[in-house]
């Protein structure tokens, strides 16, 4: 993301709604991981949806995740669904927002999907993108620049609402 630039940034007020879908339109919502995931909990056999328009960079078991998918959307950001029962979109597959891209598993008696969002390899917190309570997209741009920092690279993230 970074090769010709310092700096790029994502519009989200761009974003038509039929052009997002939150994973899990149903269920409960919880921050995990130090904020950086979510744990979206629902019922068996959901249907987890990809969040933008993109290619799947992964698709396979992840030890200690479970089945895990990764999309890489046009706009820069990849989507790790994680804890998925089955996964159903293969390698380099180009898929829709809101295309079904597995169907969420269960782990210790609860059934949720994992979900993280990612830039240039690095978790951002889901909170910088999505209103948790609405599950909707927070119309703004966000600014991502790229800093040296103890001799290798760090992402910073800015927000700037409009």
């Amino acid at each position: 993301l970074f090769d010709h630039s310092n700096a790029f940034s994502i519009d989200f007020s761009a974003i038509e709604s039929n052009n997002y879908f939150f994973p899990l339109p149903v269920g409960k919502v919880k921050v995990v991981d130090d904020n950086q995931a979510l744990e979206i909990s629902t019922s068996t056999g959901d249907a987890v949806k990809a969040m933008f328009a993109g290619v799947v960079r992964l698709s396979r078991n992840v030890n200690g995740y479970g089945n895990v998918v990764v999309v890489r959307h046009d706009n820069g950001i990849e989507t790790v669904y994680a804890n998925n029962a089955q996964n159903l979109v293969n390698v380099g597959q180009r898929v829709k927002a809101g295309q079904t891209v597995a169907i969420v598993g269960s782990d210790a008696g609860r059934t949720y999907c994992k979900f993280s969002l990612m830039i240039n390899g690095g978790r951002v917190n889901p909170k910088t993108f999505l209103d948790l309570s609405s599950h909707i997209l927070r119309k703004q741009t966000i600014l991502c620049k790229k800093n040296l920092y103890c001799n290798g690279d760090f992402l910073m993230v800015h927000n700037k609402f409009l």
